[in-house]
């Protein structure tokens, strides 16, 4: 019995010795042993309740049984077995329940086999099971590792955090603290975490590892992804470098749910000049600081709040009355929407052992970890209630002010009778206007090209579209646009909005949302609008047309972009509005009265499909020969002259009679596109059946199919 303390002996300055060749040894007090060692089988070693038995640095633990069974194995046990059972997890109060045990880093050994432990408790310092021995806490019914007491067979990680550590609205790390100091060597390990990709790992103090991850192409800080640990080589405890580390989890394949501590921020907003209607999605749902759901002021609308996505009480996004703004303020981006910062996510806690509170070294503070608390930094949790105001600083406004849209939304502009665009003409920003490519024959002058609608356009014509929504198509081949601005954005003379494009735009950089890509962008910004800042974008050269705020921009085969089978995106840029403030467009029917209900999901780029036509035998090609003349379908026919001469096209039936004749006379040599709606001389719509066109010119004669068709 050691009734002074560890000090009471000094480690191999004497020797005790029990002389029991079997039974029961009865040891008391606080001890430090430098070795420790029993080899009698079938012996039990009892230790007092509360005290610590603790092997010294360099000292070895040494207790050996012969094999499983009375008589052969070592049971090392408390005291005062009548001390009480301890709670599920035991706490601080419960400790004269267990004996402690302490093997002193980093260089104290085990040397077991064939021992049961019975209520040890080794919180000081962890250390690993070794093999053949069982560490029981109440009952063997409780197979081991038993964390609750740190008897451990590995570094375990005690609870884990999802972070945002950019305030983009998407997580990008984990955040795990280990039970004890954790090493640097992450080339052995291969961590999964469910749904997201793992680019490396990175310490972030003695405790604290990160888990990078590569950011979804969403929102996602409420996300809380279960994680494992696949395959650990070479991470290990820094004391001892012995234990490896693991996850606490038991059961289903040894996953880990994090806890919450990524920060909501507005994704992103969007409105459409002179339409009264907003819209904001948050990187979560949120609910207000009495954990109520939150309504249109709290939004920054004033009024007719409509919940697009919501989650229990949260709205996550949400659309609302505004005051419809114009196209110079919006281009201006101007930021007057204004939030409540009092809103606050739904956090929901880590899965995590509330004994290591108390237990752990180094615990930041007694009811760490924060059930809803945040990460302000990589080492800072809060652990109020209160949330802090959203961290949606854009270029020095007030942090829950944003402006009122991150993306230019345009409307096409229509003609048509009691559209929305003829009802609100100031409505879009830039919109393209026609696009040719450089072997689009003119038959008309190029001051007519926007009488054709987009369906004339593009059916009459091989090269030419008025249509940029990727449905029409030029060859790969040089090709020009012409841009419109709209008058009072005052560019008129001045610097031609940018253009920016790319094509066969990698999934990798479009949102799951909404569909959109985007160039360079301030990820506080835009960062719910799309993916990852797309690099591959070029910036078109404008040259100045003349005529009110219209310019034209000309792409060249040779440009890396344009190429057969390309589908080409792109946006514009207005000369001195807000960095990464980009113009797209509306997905709508132009000759639609209203602006349809889910026009927050219908932004777009603008599109133009690139392909090559298949030349067919003698230079003359078909293009769509089945038709519907009652829906204005058309069928083209593509040509190409080597010389001039005369040329007749001529429409007939599967008898012989003619039907009408599109071409009689003389064409010079060029490239042509001749087109036939389905109808006869008289205009009316042929009957359903098989027809045919003709076409003789110098050095061709050759007859094409057509089907006509009423659905």
């Amino acid at each position: 019995r050691n009734d002074v303390g560890h000090a009471g002996f000094v480690p191999e300055g004497g020797t005790v010795t029990f002389d029991k060749s079997s039974g029961t040894i009865y040891v008391r007090g606080d001890n430090t042993w430098f070795v420790f060692h029993c080899e009698i089988s079938g012996i039990t070693i009892l230790f007092e309740n509360g005290m610590t038995q603790r092997i010294a640095d360099g000292g070895v633990f040494r207790i050996r049984g012969t094999a499983w069974g009375a008589g052969n194995q070592i049971t090392l046990n408390r005291i005062d077995s009548s001390a009480g059972t301890p709670s599920a997890i035991p706490l601080p109060a419960e400790d004269n329940m267990f004996w402690f045990f302490d093997l002193t880093p980093p260089n104290a050994t085990l040397n077991m086999q064939y021992v049961e432990v019975w209520y040890s408790n080794a919180r000081s310092n962890p250390i690993n099971v070794p093999e053949n021995v069982h560490a029981w806490y109440i009952d063997a019914s409780n197979p081991p590792p038993h964390y609750d007491f740190k008897w451990l067979n590995k570094l375990y990680a005690l609870y884990s955090y999802t972070e945002d550590s950019d305030y983009n609205g998407k997580i990008d790390r984990l955040r795990i603290r280990t039970e004890t100091p954790v090493g640097t060597d992450f080339s052995g390990l291969t961590i999964e975490v469910e749904g997201y990709t793992v680019t490396g790992y990175t310490t972030a103090g003695s405790y604290t590892f990160y888990v990078n991850l590569r950011e979804q192409n969403h929102l996602d800080t409420g996300a809380i992804p279960r994680w494992r640990v696949a395959s650990n080589t070479t991470l290990r405890d820094s004391g001892t470098n012995s234990k490896f580390f693991g996850t606490l989890e038991t059961t289903d394949t040894d996953y880990m749910t994090p806890g919450d501590t990524a920060w909501p921020v507005i994704g992103y907003t969007l409105a459409i000049p002179q339409h009264p209607r907003g819209f904001v999605a948050m990187s979560e749902a949120v609910v207000t600081a009495g954990n109520a759901t939150p309504g249109a002021a709290e939004f920054g609308f004033t009024g007719g709040l409509n919940p697009v996505t919501t989650s229990g009480l949260g709205i996550s996004e949400a659309e609302g009355d505004i005051a419809a703004r114009t196209v110079a303020t919006l281009a201006g981006g101007a930021s007057d929407l204004t939030l409540d910062p009092s809103l606050k996510d739904m956090g929901t806690a880590p899965v995590w052992d509330p004994q290591y509170d108390a237990l752990a070294p180094a615990a930041p503070n007694p009811s760490y970890p924060p059930v809803t608390g945040y990460t302000a930094n990589p080492d800072g949790y809060s652990t109020s209630a209160a949330r802090p105001v959203f961290e949606l600083n854009r270029g020095g406004n007030e942090p829950n002010t944003h402006r009122v849209s991150d993306l230019l939304v345009s409307v096409e502009p229509s003609d048509t009778a009691g559209s929305w665009s003829v009802s609100n003409p100031a409505s879009y920003f830039v919109w393209p206007l026609w696009a040719k490519d450089s072997a689009y024959y003119p038959e008309v002058p190029a001051s007519e090209y926007t009488e054709y609608t987009a369906d004339e356009a593009s059916g009459l014509y091989v090269g030419f579209i008025r249509s940029f929504d990727g449905e029409s198509w030029l060859r790969d081949q040089n090709f020009q646009m012409q841009v419109e601005a709209h008058a009072s954005l005052g560019l008129d003379g001045g610097t031609a909005p940018y253009l920016l494009y790319d094509s066969n735009v990698a999934d990798t950089y479009i949102s799951a949302t909404l569909g959109v890509w985007l160039p360079a962008y301030t990820d506080t910004d835009f960062s719910g609008l799309a993916g990852p800042q797309n690099p591959g974008c070029s910036t078109n050269a404008d040259n100045a047309v003349s005529g009110t705020n219209l310019w034209t921009y000309d792409f060249e085969a040779s440009d890396g972009k344009i190429f057969d089978k390309a589908v080409m995106d792109f946006y514009f840029q207005l000369p001195g509005g807000p960095a990464g403030l980009y113009a797209g467009r509306l997905s709508m029917d132009t000759g639609a009265a209203d602006i349809p209900t889910d026009w927050y999901r219908r932004v777009r780029p603008f599109t133009i499909d690139i392909h090559d036509v298949v030349t067919q035998r003698g230079g003359v090609t078909i293009l769509n020969n089945v038709i519907d003349p009652t829906n204005g379908e058309r069928t083209r026919l593509h040509f190409t002259i080597s010389k001039s001469g005369p040329v007749t096209i001529t429409v007939f039936t599967l008898d012989g009679d003619v039907v009408r004749s599109l071409q009689r006379g003389t064409m010079g040599a060029g490239d042509y596109t001749v087109s036939w709606d389905g109808r006869n001389r008289s205009g009316d719509a042929v009957a359903r059946g098989m027809y045919f066109i003709r076409i003789v010119a110098s050095g061709i004669d050759e007859i094409r199919k057509v089907m006509v068709v009423r659905y």
